[in-house]
């Protein structure tokens, strides 16, 4: 058989040449990514009708207020009451902290965050996309010449208005001024900055008021922040996100987030010119006395709008109300004054600021229009979010969730020209690595206390919590490298730093430190001194808590009921000592610089010799005394100060960057975080051995 015959049975029964070949697809690559990018569009178009408008009627500022009783209105209780059903009713099949993970995963905030971080955006967050997208959609502001004032929590609103800015105007003029909780003050209770680059960037821009604590809870804070404001000229444009976020506890949100919100428009109005316009952060607006104040915001500007960005959260009954020139006059003026006689913890206590019969009913017509759409909105996404959680793998939850890994970012940049990264601020890279470290244990559900451990903790016995807090530290130990360095660190002659006074609300107990690694190791701390009444240094043997001079003399540390008193009493008898014997070495044992008094006194008497040296068994030392004049002026000036009648409201004595940035601060906090261990596992000892049987009792 020949080869004919053997492959004959590979030809086709009838097969003949066609005169042309069918011609070959021109559709490209490009043209499948503008057939995706449209379909793109088409899905997020979805997310940008979340906004309305005050039709106004002819709406008067009233002219009294607070001068009526308290009093609710049905309407907005029972729109209250349906959005406390719906929570409940997810919530009792979904944890807190488990919701807010799946209803992120279904929005574009992470996803946009994730792409701009790709293209090297340094300073992006979710406030960051929601500022950026409010510039953007309304006209706050005209020209690249402009001032603002910044009511916040950490300087995203302003990072995104510099990026705005400067890729928005050929020309920019922009002064600014912003005031927050003081992430640096140890005894600011609530302050949530771990992040200070911004901060730390731009410091002569930031106020901390009279006391230095940033709270505007306080009248002078307030008062103390409007004239730093005044340094820079009128303020064309004021941003209040001074809020807490939204939660489970509707029985008590209102309540409790009215304090800060209320003081945050009250100082976003004091520093606004007129006709300037006002961008404040808000959740619900249900309780008379929100309405009230919402009142206040219709009568006193052109135009009041309510919009919820796209890049927010959808399942949160957050928005925005975006006020359009403000029409100040002496009558706003003597309001204003009233409201901050009424800011403070409490001011939810106080009668609304308008009687019922003062507002219009075509007003309370239109905020419940308003407040019905947005309700519809969370309710829409609510429910879809909970149908997504509960069927992982249908083909509408694979398709949203694709579609949002795939191109949310893409179409957010389009979107809303966002152009390229514009840098901001100096950047600190020691504070950097200690904040990757931070945020690394904060969001390990094995290692940090989360607010559904802790809602749960006070049901616990008093060994139970010690047993709970105990296992969250050991495995935030094991988690971590330590120690950091196995080696002491020998920093030599450290330059001299200014002797310059910082003076704010004295430091009674140690809530939060930045000079501690990772963070969660205090939030431990903090348990432990709340749930069984001792500071962290009373479980350390106090003898052993000293400094030396020369091998010769010793003082040891002594601890009463103030931690900032006693800290400083401390400090002020080694350098009394240290005026008379001018000692060639000195050497700290286990002393925790946790404050900012504390390491700059540590950075000013370092300067004094010519070798640091910081061990990991606990002691610091400092040897070979200087022969420098300046030394003895020094300690005179500082003698004095500490001896004087303002001495317990010295809150630093240097400039904050002396401390908290550069190599100093790195191997100090690292000395401290080790040391801190120790302080942990002997108070777990103790109150494992002794503690528990005698708390029961």
């Amino acid at each position: 058989m020949d080869l004919t015959e053997k492959l004959s049975w590979r030809k086709p029964v009838s097969w003949t040449m066609p005169e042309k070949l069918p011609e070959r697809s021109k559709t490209s690559l490009r043209d499948a990514r503008i057939t995706k990018y449209r379909m793109s569009d088409e899905f997020f178009e979805q997310f940008l009708d979340f906004k309305n408008i005050y039709i106004k009627d002819t709406w008067k500022l009233p002219d009294a207020i607070y001068n009526s009783t308290s009093y609710e209105i049905e309407t907005f209780q029972v729109i209250r009451e349906d959005i406390r059903n719906l929570k409940v009713e997810v919530y009792n099949k979904i944890t807190n902290y488990n919701w807010k993970q799946t209803s992120d995963q279904f929005t574009l905030t992470i996803y946009v965050i994730d792409f701009l971080k790709a293209k090297k955006f340094d300073l992006v967050s979710k406030n960051w996309c929601k500022f950026l997208e409010i510039f953007k959609t309304y006209p706050v502001i005209k020209s690249g010449k402009i001032n603002t004032a910044h009511i916040e929590n950490g300087g995203y609103t302003t990072s995104a208005l510099n990026h705005y800015l400067h890729s928005t105007f050929t020309e920019v003029d922009w002064n600014w001024k912003a005031i927050a909780l003081n992430p640096y003050h140890e005894d600011t209770l609530n302050s949530t900055i771990n992040d200070d680059r911004i901060i730390s960037g731009n410091i002569k821009n930031w106020c901390f008021g009279k006391d230095f604590t940033g709270n505007i809870l306080d009248p002078d804070n307030i008062d103390a922040f409007a004239e730093e404001c005044k340094s820079i000229g009128e303020i064309d444009l004021a941003i209040t996100s001074a809020t807490q976020g939204f939660n489970m506890d509707l029985e008590n949100f209102e309540l409790n987030s009215y304090d800060i919100q209320f003081s945050g428009l009250v100082t976003a109005l004091k520093v606004l010119a007129k006709g300037g316009n006002l961008i404040m952060t808000s959740y619900t607006l249900l309780s008379a006395k929100k309405i009230s104040l919402m009142y206040l915001l219709n009568t006193v500007f052109e135009e009041v709008h309510m919009f919820k960005p796209c890049s927010g959260p959808l399942t949160s009954f957050e928005f925005y109300v975006i006020c359009l020139n403000f029409k100040k006059d002496d009558k706003v003026e003597v309001y204003l004054e009233e409201m901050k006689r009424r800011v403070g913890k409490g001011s939810w206590d106080k009668s609304p600021l308008f009687p019922l019969d003062a507002i219009p009913g075509s007003f309370l017509q239109e905020h419940e229009k308003i407040m019905r759409f947005f309700e519809k909105i969370w309710k829409n996404y609510t429910l879809k979010f909970n149908n997504f959680y509960e069927n992982p793998t249908n083909n509408e939850t694979k398709q949203w969730r694709s579609v949002m890994n795939s191109a949310a970012g893409f179409w957010f940049v389009r979107k809303f020209e966002v152009g390229e990264p514009i840098p901001f601020q100096t950047k600190n890279k020691e504070k950097a690595k200690k904040n990757c470290i931070d945020y690394r244990y904060v969001n390990d559900n094995e290692c940090c206390l989360r607010v559904e451990h802790l809602k749960t903790f006070d049901e616990k016995s008093l060994c139970e919590q010690l047993l709970l807090l105990n296992a969250k530290f050991k495995v935030t130990k094991s988690m971590c490298e330590w120690p950091f360095d196995t080696e002491p660190i020998i920093m030599e002659s450290l330059n001299a730093v200014d002797l310059i006074l910082k003076l704010g609300k004295q430091v009674q107990k140690v809530r939060r430190t930045f000079f501690v690694v990772p963070s969660t190791l205090y939030l431990i701390v903090g348990q432990i001194e709340a749930k069984y009444g001792k500071c962290i240094v009373e479980y350390f043997p106090q003898n052993e808590i000293s400094c030396q001079f020369d091998e010769n003399v010793s003082i040891v540390y002594d601890f009463n009921s103030n931690y900032g008193v006693s800290e400083k009493e401390f400090l002020k008898q080694v350098l009394q000592k240290w005026s008379r014997v001018e000692p060639s070495k000195i050497t700290f044992k286990n002393f925790l610089f946790l404050t900012h008094f504390s390491t700059s006194f540590l950075r000013i008497l370092a300067s004094f010799y010519r070798t640091m040296t910081i061990g990991f068994d606990g002691t610091i030392r400092l040897e070979n005394l200087k022969e420098e004049k300046w030394i003895l002026k020094t300690v005179g000036d500082l003698n004095e100060h500490l001896n004087s009648s303002s001495s317990e409201n010295i809150f630093c004595l240097t400039e904050l960057k002396d401390v908290n940035q550069g190599f100093y601060f790195k191997h100090l906090t690292i000395f401290n975080s080790q040391l801190l261990i120790t302080y942990l596992t002997k108070a777990f000892d103790f109150l494992t051995e002794e503690g528990c049987k005698t708390l029961e009792d």
